[in-house]
This record gives C-alpha cells, structure tokens and sequence, in this order.
C-alpha cells in the first residue's frame, strides 16, 4: 500500500507497523517498545516511540507505582504495601500506587477495584483501615484556650 497522504487511519496502521518491527528489538533488550502518540498533517508524521524497562517478571513499573515506593512512608504506609488489598464499602481494592504529594494530598493513595480493575483515590487513612492496620478509634484535636 503506498500512502499519498496520511489520515487518521492510515497513521493508526503506520504506527503499528512500526511497533510490530521494533517489537523483536525490544525483546532481545528487555525492553517494552510502544507507540506513544504523535502528530501528523498531509504530508508528515511525527511518532513518539516510548521504550521501558521490564522487571524479570515481564512488567512494566508505572509511575505511581514508583512513587508509592519513594513516599508510601508519609502516608503511614509501607513500600512493600504495593499490591496488597484492602476492603472500602465491601468490596476489595488493591493498592496500585500513588500520586505525588503535592500534587494531591486529600486522595494521594490509588487502589484498583479488584473485579472491574477501575482505579479509584482514597485517603490514607482509609486505606489503612480497610487493611486492619489503624483502628477507627476516637481522634483527639488538643487546643489551647488563649482567654
């Protein structure tokens, strides 16, 4: 097939060929080699080619599962708490990371619903509790009476 110009589709099946090529590359390297978007007119196409490392078991590690790495600890959690389930409303999430910091501190933990996979934000005492590692006890605010 010889392209006059490119379109949507034609972008779409040119971009996956390239994919396919590349494929056996990324194999021999321990790589995973996907497309990663790009822009095209008439006459051009641009493709971003995004390459990640693969652990020994074959899996990509997303960003928020490094960051659950480097800041599960402000949350009173704990590194090795990635993967683990916790139960919110009945139903059983696993932790599958979390934001950065500063960019969400009310919900910073994600959990992915274990039957539907959807991802969802909680807090982190939520998260704690739905794992049986903080009680729901009573909270206690101490103020100061400047009177």
């Amino acid at each position: 097939m010889v392209i006059k110009s490119f379109t949507r589709e034609s972008v779409k099946s040119v971009s996956q060929d390239i994919v396919d090529l590349l494929k056996e590359y990324g194999e021999k390297h321990g790589l995973s080699i996907t497309s990663d978007g790009g822009r095209f007119d008439d006459t051009s196409f641009k493709m971003k080619i995004k390459c990640d490392v693969l652990d020994d078991s074959g899996h990509i590690e997303t960003e928020i599962e490094k960051n659950f790495k480097v800041y599960a600890c402000q949350y009173g959690l704990k590194p090795e708490d990635l993967g683990e389930t916790f139960i919110h409303n009945g139903q059983n999430f696993k932790i599958a990371g979390c934001k950065v910091p500063r960019r969400n501190t009310r919900y910073p933990i994600v959990g992915q619903e274990m039957f539907s996979e959807r991802r969802f934000k909680f807090t982190a005492a939520v998260v704690k509790r739905g794992m049986g590692t903080d009680s729901p006890g009573i909270h206690v605010h101490l103020t100061t009476n400047k009177g």
